[in-house]
């Protein structure tokens, strides 16, 4: 359920450390409001990307934010599967 604290039994699930980093919540200092988007000043344009198996896979850049966090949320799913954070 995403509750750190709530270790109850059915709560919990054996998994691999690197695939529960999939399920990270956001950081607060994010701008865009979705991981692996951000502006970039100098193009005035929005960067979408993922990290899979330890490595950075650059999705584009795209004029809107909404298309550049559309593509993260596809590579989302495809990249992690049934880890993926459903936020």
């Amino acid at each position: 359920n995403g509750k750190p604290f709530d270790n109850r039994r059915f709560n919990l699930r054996i998994v691999k450390q690197i695939d529960n980093m999939k399920n990270l919540k956001i950081y607060n200092n994010n701008t865009s409001g979705c991981k692996g988007v951000c502006y970039i000043n100098n193009e005035k344009k929005w960067f979408s990307y993922i990290t899979y198996d330890k490595k950075r896979i650059n999705l584009g850049k795209y004029t809107f934010k909404e298309d550049a966090i559309k593509v993260r949320k596809e590579a989302e799913e495809k990249y992690f599967g049934e880890y993926n954070r459903k936020e």
